[in-house]
């Protein structure tokens, strides 16, 4: 705990991930933390603005990963009492999932712990995707997020720039 009390600076994926910290991290001073998020590079930002408008299906995504934390089954569960199409994924280069991304009606997210900024859902989000998500997705509420996808885009495209202005200050 004294670690976080003498750190120069902390940083955060998202307002309720600080909150929670502050809530168990006495030591913690406020001004001393910030709220980065995701960072993503502007080239990979422009690949998904490029993408944005592309014709989708009418399935939803689902992430098929071992790892019970990301909800795969409940997910599953959730498509088919919703009735909704949906295709599992995994194995995928990163911009070959941007790309199916692109095609897709949207993703269904359900983790089953707090997951503080999942990358696969602002990616989701920058893509056009409708989501279904639950309320362990940290982040969706935040009003970058919140927002429409221009905002979003733009919330995200000077993430690397805040995080380095704090260093070279």
């Amino acid at each position: 705990l004294i670690f976080y009390g003498r750190a120069d600076k902390v940083w955060f994926m998202s307002h309720k991930q600080r909150e929670i910290f502050f809530e168990n991290v006495k030591t913690l001073k406020p001004e001393k933390t910030s709220v980065l998020s995701s960072i993503f590079s502007k080239g990979d930002l422009r690949f998904m603005k490029s993408l944005r408008n592309n014709e989708k299906n009418n399935k939803y995504l689902i992430l098929n990963s071992n790892s019970w934390i990301k909800g795969t089954k409940q997910c599953v569960e959730y498509a088919q009492q919703n009735g909704l199409e949906y295709e599992l994924i995994s194995g995928l280069q990163y911009h070959e999932l941007l790309i199916k991304m692109s095609l897709s009606k949207g993703l269904i997210f359900h983790p089953l712990g707090s997951d503080t900024c999942p990358r696969i859902v602002i990616e989701a989000k920058l893509l056009g995707c409708d989501l279904k998500l639950n309320d362990f997705v940290q982040h969706k509420d935040e009003d970058w997020f919140a927002g429409d996808v221009e905002e979003c885009h733009r919330y995200l495209s000077d993430r690397t720039k805040v995080f380095w202005d704090y260093y070279e200050r």
